[in-house]
C-alpha cells in the first residue's frame, strides 16, 4: 500500500481517536477514585454536550479547517456524560461515532471506486450524506439521551448513599474539645 496521496489529516485523526478512547484515571488499585457528589442536572449535561459538539462544528466552518469539526464531532457528544461522571458512557459514544466516521470515508472511497466521472462522484457524495446523516442521529442520541442517563445514574448513585464523618468539637460554652461523629442516612 502506498500513503504518498493519503491527506496528513488522517494522523491527526488517529491522534484524536487514540485520546478519545482512552479511560479516566483510576487512582490507587482497589480504591474507587474521588468522584464529585454533587448533584448535577440533566439540562446542563444537555447543554454541554451540545455546546462542546456545535462551538468547535461553527469554528471549524468559519475557519475552513477540517480538525475542529471532527473533534467537536467525535468528542462534543460525549461533554455531558463527563459532566457527570461516567468515563465509560463518554468513550463508548466516542468510539461509535470514530467507527461511524471512519465508515463513511472508507464507503464513499469504495463508491467513488469503479465508476467513470460525475457517476463516481454521486455515488460518493451519497455515502457521505448517509453516514453524515447516521453520524448526526448518533450524536444526537448521545447528547439528549445518554448524558441524562448518565446524569440520572450519578444522582442515585449518590443520592441513597450513607455518610459518616468523624470531626473535632469544641463546645459553645466552653470546655475541652470533644469528638463530634456525624451520620447521614
Amino acid at each position: 500500500m502506498r500513503w504518498e496521496g493519503m491527506s496528513p489529516s488522517l494522523g491527526w485523526l488517529a491522534a484524536f481517536a487514540a485520546l478519545a478512547c482512552a479511560t479516566a484515571p483510576t487512582g490507587v488499585q482497589g480504591q474507587e477514585p474521588d468522584r464529585d457528589v454533587t448533584p448535577k442536572s440533566s439540562s446542563t449535561a444537555r447543554a454541554i454536550a451540545a455546546g462542546a459538539t456545535g462551538a468547535p462544528i461553527l469554528v471549524g466552518a468559519a475557519l475552513g479547517s477540517p480538525f475542529p469539526i471532527i473533534a467537536g464531532a467525535i468528542a462534543g457528544p460525549s461533554m455531558g456524560n463527563v459532566y457527570a461522571d461516567d468515563w465509560t458512557r463518554a468513550t463508548r459514544g466516542a468510539g461509535w461515532r470514530l467507527g461511524i466516521m471512519a465508515g463513511t470515508v472508507v464507503g464513499a472511497a469504495i463508491a467513488a471506486r469503479g465508476g467513470e466521472g460525475f457517476d463516481s462522484i454521486g455515488r460518493a457524495g451519497a455515502a457521505m450524506v448517509a453516514g453524515g446523516a447516521v453520524l448526526a442521529v448518533r450524536s444526537g442520541y448521545d447528547i439528549f439521551v445518554t448524558s441524562a442517563h448518565s446524569v440520572r445514574d450519578h444522582n442515585a448513585r449518590f443520592r441513597d448513599r450513607a455518610d459518616v464523618s468523624l470531626s473535632m468539637f469544641v463546645p459553645p460554652g466552653g470546655g475541652g474539645a470533644g469528638v463530634q461523629l456525624r451520620m447521614s442516612f
